[in-house]
């Protein structure tokens, strides 16, 4: 997601800024509550949300994947090593949950 912001040449990221892995394994995930929640926070909140939810599944997905092993990981999801480990730490996983 970080990457795709810096990438883009417009205001908002759209699909077409994120890798295709990535878009296939995500799926459609918006749904109605979600949507019809946005009245109750705003915009940026919103979005860190999403942000948070996303990453923490993702990298779920990826150490599964992986079987634990954090340096295949960040390998396949282009990220260094210690990044992986930070995000990690900020969502509470551990890569002996996915061994």
């Amino acid at each position: 997601i970080r990457r795709g912001i810096a990438l883009t040449q417009r205001s908002m990221i759209s699909l077409d800024d994120l890798p295709d892995q990535l878009v296939a394994s995500a799926g459609e995930r918006v749904n109605d509550e979600t949507v019809s929640s946005a009245s109750a926070t705003g915009f940026f909140a919103q979005r860190e949300a999403c942000v948070q939810r996303f990453e923490r599944e993702y990298i779920s997905n990826l150490l599964k994947q992986h079987k634990g092993n954090v340096k295949s990981a960040a390998t396949e999801a282009e990220v260094p090593r210690g990044t992986l480990y930070r995000l990690m730490k900020s969502h509470g996983l551990d890569s002996d949950q996915f061994r």
